[in-house]
């Protein structure tokens, strides 16, 4: 291979490299708020302290 396309290949591995770690980084925040409201849905439904202890 020559320079110029491993240039172009590091650039794109880059770019999509870039690309997961924002999808991934998305992905986790709506699971995150997703927990949260599940979280909160059972604490209403159940006593408080289980829900302390599944976090972890």
């Amino acid at each position: 291979m020559s320079e110029k396309a491993v240039n172009i290949w590091t650039s794109i591995a880059g770019y999509l490299d870039f690309r997961v770690i924002r999808i991934r980084i998305c992905i986790g925040k709506w699971l995150m708020s997703l927990k949260h409201k599940l979280a909160i849905k059972s604490m209403a439904l159940s006593a408080p302290f289980r829900d302390k202890d599944d976090r972890y």
